[in-house]
């Protein structure tokens, strides 16, 4: 049978154990704090057969390397970009906020594995009783994984933030002004892929292209524009030109 400790106080051991409870999966948790110890720790895990060490990827070979008896369980952590000896990785290809989902939006998070030879690393091993769908990259190329999430996510964000910083400054709109174009721009895109891009770049529009980096001069926008204007967008996967609105 497998049982759980998830070791960590932070966003994401915070979903795991939520998630775990709303599937029924019995677990303990432990954190590190001024009253905790090793012996807490030792007791904490004394009957699971799986650990998850859900703390900062930088903290992992430290606390290890302190609790060496860890070693006698499986191990699991969660880091996208790293990997740690003796230690299998499943990255939730996910955002976690301070608000927890519920149990349709966690089965549906995508489960990233690196290949393994290792029986017990596979995730059907590692969690018998979680459905979510699972996807393999090959082994070594984790940092590529984590960049291009990295820029999906993160980055698209801060040009939200930057954009909307703008708006609300420079022209007195409202926060709240680019929700229901961004909502629209996300739906189009994960029903559409590249056809659902619009605007200036992908129609070629250069006199538009030209007045948007001239009203963002000296601005950090102003650089990342020029760049996106660079891209060949031209191919045919963007959609017809005469239907690539603004």
């Amino acid at each position: 049978m497998t049982n759980y400790t998830i070791i960590g106080g932070g966003r994401l051991a915070r979903h795991f154990s939520h998630y775990f409870r709303l599937l029924g999966i019995p677990y303990t948790r432990w954190q590190r704090s001024p009253v905790k110890d090793t012996c807490d720790l030792k007791q904490a895990v004394a009957e699971a057969s799986h650990v998850l060490l859900l703390i900062s990827d930088k903290a992992i070979p430290g606390f290890l390397a302190e609790n060496q008896f860890l070693y006698k369980k499986i191990l699991i952590h969660c880091s996208g970009a790293h990997d740690f000896p003796s230690v299998a990785g499943v990255h939730p290809l996910m955002t976690f906020g301070e608000s927890l989902y519920d149990l349709p939006a966690y089965t549906a998070i995508p489960m990233i594995c690196e290949e393994s030879i290792n029986p017990d690393f596979q995730f059907s091993h590692l969690f018998p009783q979680l459905r979510n769908p699972v996807h393999i990259i090959p082994a070594g190329k984790k940092a590529l994984y984590h960049a291009y999430c990295v820029c999906a996510g993160n980055f698209s964000q801060l040009l939200w933030q930057m954009s909307s910083d703008g708006l609300q400054s420079e022209l007195g709109l409202p926060a709240d002004v680019l929700q229901a174009y961004l909502q629209k721009n996300l739906e189009n895109y994960c029903s559409q892929g590249k056809a659902a891009l619009t605007g200036p770049l992908v129609r070629g529009d250069k006199e538009t292209i030209k007045a948007n980096l001239a009203a963002l001069e000296n601005q950090p926008l102003e650089t990342i524009y020029r760049q996106f204007s660079k891209l060949d967008l031209t191919a045919a996967e963007y959609g017809p030109v005469k239907e690539r609105a603004a």
